[in-house]
């Protein structure tokens, strides 16, 4: 019984040494997935969007100089900005009164993320193809057609989704400001998700997708892309949620046909705008 524990450790330890280029990708995929689900941020301005970026842009960012960059001094620069990008959220999640210090005191949030992002973005952009993980321009010429057809569906079908089921009105606009009826309020929360959207379709559709695909191909990638994707969704109206795991699916199909993510971040902003502005439009009329 020793015997075949210790040749089954050693077949695992070979395993893990032959496939740990994915398994670190997906480990550090996953972590923002795990920390967002039991520490995710309120509705606010400030914090919203500043985690978004320290956990879906600067983590996976850093793990890309991991990855592909051979020299030293890129993957300090990336590891100096994981560093500043991290703690805060850190500070949040796990340490003693810091998510009240935090909501009261929101500067360190977004300053370590915007130091953060600017230190793994040039660490990036100096020692990596950025363009073979998602956030180059892609074919252009292709998919502007099939997403501005898309957004033209969003834009019509969206608000009468929205009158059909009142789900969407009781939970939305998210920020209570805007839910009390401030136009301006609505205004300034749709910049932050739109910092927040670009942040986690990053995550899923570049960094994830593109990825993985190196090492299990299209196909799989875009289902792995699609899974914690479609489980984030969860407490969501029940109409959003279903439609989140097909969503996911497409979504991760056309950034991989589009070489981009930037197909998926237009057209997941843009549908939350308008099942927000919808709902307030909605709740204005109520």
């Amino acid at each position: 019984m020793i015997r075949d524990t210790i040749a089954a450790a050693r077949e695992l330890a070979a395993w893990v040494r032959e496939h740990a280029a994915p398994l670190f990708l997906t480990t550090v995929a996953a972590f923002p997935c795990l920390f967002y689900a039991a520490h995710g941020p309120p509705a606010d301005l400030k914090i919203l969007p500043s985690m978004a970026v320290s956990l879906f842009l600067v983590l996976p960012l850093w793990a890309v100089t991991v990855h592909d960059a051979r020299d030293r001094a890129s993957q300090l620069l990336a590891g100096a900005g994981l560093v500043l990008g991290l703690a805060p959220p850190l500070v949040w999640g796990y340490g003693p009164g810091g998510r009240e210090y935090l909501k009261a005191h929101p500067d360190p949030m977004v300053i370590g993320a915007f130091l953060g992002l600017a230190l793994t973005l040039a660490a990036v952009l100096r020692s990596t193809d950025a363009k073979a993980w998602g956030l180059g321009t892609g074919d252009f010429r292709w998919w502007r057609q099939p997403v501005g057809l898309l957004l033209t569906m969003i834009l019509v079908c969206i608000p009468i989704v929205a009158w059909i089921f009142p789900d969407f009105a009781e939970f939305y606009p998210r920020y209570k400001p805007a839910r009390a009826g401030d136009p301006l309020a609505l205004l300034e929360y749709q910049v932050a998700m739109g910092i927040y959207m670009f942040s986690w379709e990053y995550l899923f559709r570049g960094f994830v997708l593109f990825g993985c695909a190196r090492y299990v191909g299209p196909v799989a990638a875009i289902l792995i892309q699609a899974f914690p994707f479609f489980l984030l969704h969860d407490g969501k109206p029940e109409p959003e949620f279903a439609i989140s795991w097909f969503g996911g699916i497409l979504m991760g199909w056309l950034c991989w046909r589009a070489r981009c993510m930037w197909p998926s971040f237009l057209l997941h902003w843009i549908l939350y705008a308008t099942m927000e502005v919808s709902a307030f439009g909605l709740r204005a009329l109520g």
